[in-house]
């Protein structure tokens, strides 16, 4: 079954995946991207495959943060890029 056989209305948007996660605990980072996702597709789909004619993969440049105490010193650094396909 592919999406685009259905009624779809692509202006309704709907978040699949991980609601919340926890990115560190015990000031340890505990995030597995295989299980730890977020995504958003139309309403009505509820994984991003039943989708057709995606291209890409495409990327964002690299982001991150840096948390430094008074001194200066970095305590921690998070850093992300954003990957998604397109078209489908």
């Amino acid at each position: 079954f592919a999406a685009s056989h259905a009624q779809i209305d692509p202006a309704t948007v709907v978040e699949i995946g991980e609601a919340i996660y926890q990115a560190v605990k015990d000031n340890q980072p505990v995030i597995d991207t295989a299980v730890d996702w977020a995504g958003a597709v139309p309403k009505g789909v509820t994984a991003w495959t039943q989708l057709e004619n995606w291209q890409g993969p495409a990327q964002s440049d690299g982001f991150y943060i840096e948390f430094k105490n008074k001194i200066g010193m970095k305590l921690t650094k998070f850093s992300w890029r954003f990957v998604w396909k397109y078209g489908g």
